[in-house]
């Protein structure tokens, strides 16, 4: 669930930030250079590897999605710690070799901060879902298109739409009122064929329901 996966970043983040803190408290820290400069270096890269793969597999996925996003922000982290690991190497060559001990940390405290607006993202983006249902305003927008394109195919009018997402479950209902004894059963399976396929190509999982009717109140 994208939420489980937000708050697991977010705590990622959390501890990292604490630890950070602690180490300043605590007076800093000496750092092995080429130890560290290596890890976050070799980390950072198998990171940034594996998020742009998940994205790659599973482009339409929402738990993919956010999966990448810890991938990408624990190498973010990892890109960090190797920045700070140079500029400690810099900063042991001039007057100011004292000041390295804080580098490492005040580097992940800024790395926190910037990266605090993904499981934000994530948690909201999930608790949405979870409270209303609605889908994302891009994927809104893709399904009224299709709708619109199979309206003006079967010269349908505008139709009443209701749509709703919960992870990987996409919910349309749409409902034709059209003029009684002008439709049958046939035509209106026809619809919804259409409807479906032309939302298949989401990569969601569908599930629609297409009525025409000519009462408005079962519409409503």
């Amino acid at each position: 669930m994208v939420v489980i996966q937000g708050l697991a970043l977010a705590g990622t983040l959390v501890l990292a930030l604490g630890d950070a803190l602690v180490v300043i408290r605590d007076g800093g820290s000496e750092v092995n250079v080429v130890v560290i400069s290596l890890y976050g270096l070799v980390t950072g890269l198998v990171g940034f590897g594996v998020a742009r793969w998940l994205r790659r597999s599973a482009p339409g996925s929402d738990l993919i999605a956010a999966e990448a996003s810890q991938w990408q922000a624990g190498s973010v982290l990892s890109v960090v710690m190797f920045v700070g690991a140079i500029a400690v190497a810099i900063l042991l060559t001039t007057p100011l070799r004292d000041v390295a001990r804080f580098a490492d940390p005040i580097l992940v405290i800024i790395a926190c901060l910037v990266l605090a607006a993904v499981p934000v993202r994530l948690i909201r983006s999930g608790m949405n879902e979870l409270l209303e249902g609605a889908p994302p305003p891009e994927l809104a927008a893709r399904i009224i298109t299709v709708i619109e394109t199979v309206r003006a195919e079967f010269g349908l009018p505008s139709p009443i739409t209701r749509a709703g997402k919960v992870g990987q479950k996409i919910y349309v209902e749409v409902d034709f009122v059209v003029a009684p004894d002008t439709w049958s059963i046939a035509q209106e399976d026809e619809v919804r064929r259409a409807v479906i396929n032309g939302l298949s190509p989401l990569g969601l999982d569908v599930w629609a329901y297409v009525a025409v009717t000519s009462d408005p109140v079962l519409a409503d």
